[in-house]
């Protein structure tokens, strides 16, 4: 890679830290601000209604969630820039091949080429009921599309008065 191209993606990569550590920020404000009643700043102890505090916890659960990204993306950018200082900047880490100027210029951090992230990306299949009882999963199978058991009826079956 030529050192007009390093000085591009550093210069790049200087800027989403910044954009990102911004966000973070402001974030972090948000997540940190306490919900309901006078801790939140209203004028009362009074309880909100449910769905306001229903409301308030989603919105900082959510922002909680992208503060997590937000972190996480910081980590991997700065780690991008610590790759151009020791000169491996563009090399994928799986297989020392290049990692090519067209997946840095969509993601400049990226750490794998297409392929060594694909391999990454590709696992076991999903399956939701690893992990659960037996005697939970031998109820699925004969059922329904929900997942409820059959149950035979009989039109001649008597019902009780």
């Amino acid at each position: 890679m030529t050192k007009t191209k390093t000085n591009r993606f550093r210069t790049q990569l200087r800027a989403l830290a910044d954009r990102v550590g911004a966000t973070a920020a402001g974030l972090e404000e948000q997540v940190r601000t306490p919900t309901g009643g006078e801790s939140a700043g209203g004028i009362s102890n009074v309880p909100m209604h449910l769905a306001d505090v229903g409301s308030e916890a989603y919105t900082q659960e959510l922002n909680a969630t992208l503060l997590e990204n937000e972190s996480h993306l910081q980590g991997e950018v700065q780690a991008a820039l610590d790759r151009i200082d020791g000169g491996t900047f563009g090399t994928c880490e799986a297989c020392g091949g290049a990692v090519g100027d067209e997946r840095l210029e969509a993601l400049p951090y990226v750490r794998h080429c297409v392929g060594c992230a694909a391999k990454a990306q590709s696992g076991a299949a999903v399956n939701l009921n690893a992990g659960r009882p037996a005697a939970w999963q031998s109820t699925l199978g004969d059922g329904d599309a929900s997942g409820a058991p059959a149950t035979k009826r009989s039109g001649s079956a008597k019902r009780p008065h």
